[in-house]
């Protein structure tokens, strides 16, 4: 298992692309920068790394699932149908081209993306366009439970199973 934490998320660039109500025309500005900033990332998991055959890539919380609220057609978002489901990488690209290509508005209007992440949305389709790129899965999984929910659970589960090693048994 692999992954890597970049310094690049969707509310620094909103805020350096044009703050609350960032226009569409900043996009490709915004993804050049990801892909500069993803650079060595492609070398150190390219080169048979990241082979399609064996490993596929999840995607957690904010936009992935933004994306794949609008894939499934919800009028609103719901992490239980969300959580846990497969996303097809051309769905992906092609509702992250139509979101990309609206202002403000035109994307609040979206359902499942509203005011409060009309801005938000825009960065986070250029991350995703760019992930796409660079490791070109078929699939990707949706966790709504976000990382740091894995994590707790990983810790307690060997938190448990050394309990469980260090109990004498009878």
């Amino acid at each position: 298992m692999s992954w890597v934490s970049i310094p690049v998320g969707v509310v620094s660039l909103a805020e350096r692309y044009g703050g609350r109500r960032i226009p569409a025309s900043r996009y490709p500005e915004m993804r050049a920068r990801i892909e500069k900033a993803f650079c060595g990332l492609a070398a150190k998991f390219g080169n048979g790394r990241f082979d399609l055959a064996r490993h596929h890539l999840i995607g957690t919380s904010g936009t992935l699932t933004t994306l794949a609220g609008i894939n499934f057609g919800l009028a609103r978002y719901n992490r239980a149908r969300v959580d846990g489901q497969w996303l097809v990488r051309d769905d992906i690209l092609r509702i992250s081209d139509t979101i990309t290509s609206r202002d403000f508005q035109e994307r609040a209007a979206i359902p499942c993306v509203g005011t409060d992440r009309a801005d938000l949305i825009l960065p986070g389709c250029a991350i995703m366009s760019v992930i796409m790129e660079k490791w070109p899965c078929e699939h990707l999984r949706v966790a709504d439970r976000g990382l740091r929910e894995g994590l707790l659970i990983g810790l307690l589960r060997e938190a448990k199973a050394e309990r469980a090693a260090a109990t004498p048994s009878a």
